[in-house]
């Protein structure tokens, strides 16, 4: 399909919520979209066009009439290393981002964000690791205006860090991570609140503006039992930050659950290793069924996370793996990955997604 062509002028304060039409990148023609009714009218030819042709993305369906209400992408690895990138497209098109992958991964996701609207409604970090935060970093590392990762438009984001002196104990200088990240969203969110209140343009054209979008609100601190609901899904906030000197980075891995219409469920599971495994399981021992999941994405890429305890009592029919062949099939004999499948197996894991297989989704 012929890459569109976005005709921006920087200079025309219309042009500059056009930049931000959630249907321009996935149109046969080049085109200068100079009226709200023209945004209108773009965004319905975005909800009946065939997102199988955008150019850019594509992707096998890896499960049919399983979800309702939504679709679960699993984005494919665009490097040979892991990366955690798990999307949720629900049928009124609001997208919801889990981690995202590394900073490689930055252009593939970018371009699944415009072709699919341009917004993010949700964006949930589990942890600080690269290969998980890397790819919203460099998006946000571009310029709000006119960088490559420009005209993307979040509107919550959701994590619980700890300080840099928690991180720094294992991580060294790479804990300035968390210090840089945190400096990107609010740069960000001054960036967005300027473009949704500051910008002068006719009435007609803010109005539109304000009604396609809602201020980027950072939600940092989440905790257990905190509830992010939307119209098709829930997402459900599924422990409290755990600060353990053991693997300590992945073990403040925060835990996602997410409801849809049809009473299935996905936890994400970031990078939990074993000792933050347990804890999960001391928090739910005297309601052990709250963690039963029909979906899970799998700690640490499938190896060395999570123990079998905490696969057991997910208990799920689904397993989607963010990682690479090397690691899932252990041809170095250097992961766990094989002691992981074999639980799977035992559980009666009946679907196994890679995302190094190429992207996938789940409807």
């Amino acid at each position: 399909m012929k890459k569109t062509k976005l005709i921006i002028s920087y200079f025309l304060l219309s042009a500059a919520l056009i930049s931000c039409a959630p249907s321009i990148d996935v149109l046969e023609n080049d085109v200068v979209l100079d009226s709200v009714k023209d945004v209108a009218e773009k965004k319905v030819l975005l909800d009946k066009k065939n997102y199988h042709d955008t150019e850019d993305i594509y992707y096998e369906i890896a499960l049919e009439n399983y979800i309702e209400g939504a679709k679960v992408w699993v984005l494919k690895n665009q490097t040979i290393a892991q990366s955690l990138s798990v999307l949720v497209e629900t049928d009124d098109h609001k997208i919801f981002v889990f981690d995202g992958g590394r900073k490689e991964d930055a252009k593939y996701l970018y371009s699944f964000i415009v072709n699919h609207g341009r917004v993010v409604d949700g964006w949930f970090l589990t942890h600080i690791h690269d290969d998980h935060v890397g790819a919203l970093y460099e998006i946000l590392n571009s310029d709000f205006y006119g960088g490559e990762y420009s005209s993307i438009f979040i509107e919550d984001l959701y994590y619980n860090f700890a300080d840099f002196d928690f991180y720094y104990k294992s991580e060294g200088n790479d804990a300035g991570i968390v210090v840089l990240l945190e400096e990107k969203f609010k740069d960000y969110k001054k960036n967005m609140d300027i473009f949704l209140e500051d910008f002068i343009m006719p009435d007609d054209v803010r109005d539109y503006q304000r009604s396609m979008f809602n201020p980027f609100e950072i939600k940092n601190n989440i905790y257990k039992g905190y509830v992010a609901d939307y119209k098709n899904i829930k997402v459900e906030v599924m422990n409290d930050l755990y600060k353990i000197d053991t693997d300590s980075v992945n073990n403040s891995s925060i835990v996602y659950k997410v409801y849809f219409e049809n009473a299935k469920s996905m936890m994400v599971l970031g990078d939990l290793a074993y000792l933050g495994g347990e804890k999960l399981l001391e928090d739910y021992k005297d309601d052990i069924d709250k963690l039963k999941s029909d979906i899970v994405v799998m700690a640490h890429h499938g190896q060395a996370g999570v123990g079998e305890e905490v696969y057991k009592a997910i208990s799920p029919e689904v397993a989607i793996w963010p990682t690479t062949e090397k690691i899932y099939m252990n041809t170095d004999n250097n992961y766990s990955t094989n002691d992981t499948k074999k639980w799977m197996s035992d559980i009666g894991v009946k679907y196994n997604i890679l995302s190094y297989e190429g992207t996938q989704i789940i409807k």
